[in-house]
């Protein structure tokens, strides 16, 4: 999994610097499915992913499904910040 998520932070740092940093975020959407496959909770992974607004965001939120620890504290991600409660 580790060998995984440090291809797609190569990836993703590729993309942004060919295609500029908003268009190789939009590029990368594709692909995280794929680098994430046997990641735990993979669904939220991607959905925080999909939200981030920076490259700087989604290598956090790399970190964060690498390390196992779910971040709520992104104030870029409004349903991050919520309760199951809610």
């Amino acid at each position: 999994v580790s060998e995984r998520v440090a291809v797609c932070r190569e990836h993703l740092l590729a993309m942004a610097e060919d295609r500029g940093e908003r268009l190789g975020l939009r590029a990368m959407r594709r692909f995280y499915g794929g680098y994430l496959r046997q990641v735990p909770q993979r669904d939220v992974w991607l959905r925080e992913l999909h939200e981030s607004p920076s490259v700087e965001a989604a290598l956090d939120v790399l970190e964060a499904a690498l390390d196992g620890t779910h971040r709520t504290d992104n104030p870029d991600v409004s349903w991050a910040s919520q309760s199951p409660d809610t």
